[in-house]
């Protein structure tokens, strides 16, 4: 916390908005590295099905 508010201070970003940026890449890295890791084996089916969960399940809970 104390780093994501001097990275706000130096850029004069609002730490609400470097907050939102910290929360919305914390919460879909996971979905990108499995994403990555599916096509990079060849499962495409996996990947697309990761990508359309995970916008449906943000839209409805966020």
């Amino acid at each position: 916390v104390e780093h994501s508010v001097k990275i706000a201070s130096a850029l004069r970003i609002s730490p609400f908005v470097i907050g939102l940026i910290l929360v919305s890449i914390g919460t879909d890295l996971p979905e990108i590295v499995n994403s990555i890791i599916s096509c990079a084996v060849g499962h495409a089916d996996i990947e697309l099905g990761d990508s359309l969960g995970s916008v449906l399940t943000q839209m409805t809970l966020v």
